[in-house]
């Protein structure tokens, strides 16, 4: 995650009248990786790691809404399930009714706030296995959903 601020002007900052005559950028700041809550850096950050297995294989648009919920704060992670996943009920009752699940066992196990978890990562592991009996062929296929939750105590 990184921030960047554009380059801007001189003459875009003051009133017209009164600046100097720059054509030059003279603001170009490049920020570094900034932690999801820079305003409590103090309190160190601890992180644990949860998995759902799932019995049959994602949907192709449900491992794009995935893959995009690194980095981002719990909060907004579930509106986003609500949201992009509502065509797909089951793998969106799956998905929401496992991270309340996560999310109160972490506030009464570890004392987290609500608003202090931020999801850190997300691993997809599909399994297509195929099981030949002397009688019938069965398909197994199993994906194993793997989140790192990052969370600070109170």
């Amino acid at each position: 995650m990184c921030f960047v601020m554009r380059s801007v002007a001189l003459s875009q900052i003051t009133p017209k009248k009164f600046a100097p005559k720059i054509t030059k950028n003279v603001i170009d700041i490049k920020l570094k990786q900034l932690r999801p809550y820079p305003h409590i850096s103090n309190i160190p950050i601890s992180h644990k790691k949860f998995c759902i297995k799932y019995r049959n294989l994602l949907s192709n648009s449900t491992k794009a809404v995935l893959s995009t919920l690194q980095y981002k704060p719990i909060l907004y992670v579930i509106e986003d399930l609500k949201s992009f996943l509502s065509s797909n009920f089951f793998e969106r009752y799956l998905f929401l009714s496992s991270l309340y699940s996560i999310i109160k066992w972490l506030e009464v196990n570890k004392q987290v706030h609500y608003f202090n978890i931020w999801i850190y990562d997300i691993s997809i592991f599909e399994n297509e296995n195929i099981q030949q009996n002397l009688y019938a062929q069965n398909l197994k296929n199993e994906t194993v959903i793997e989140f790192i939750l990052s969370y600070q105590t109170q």
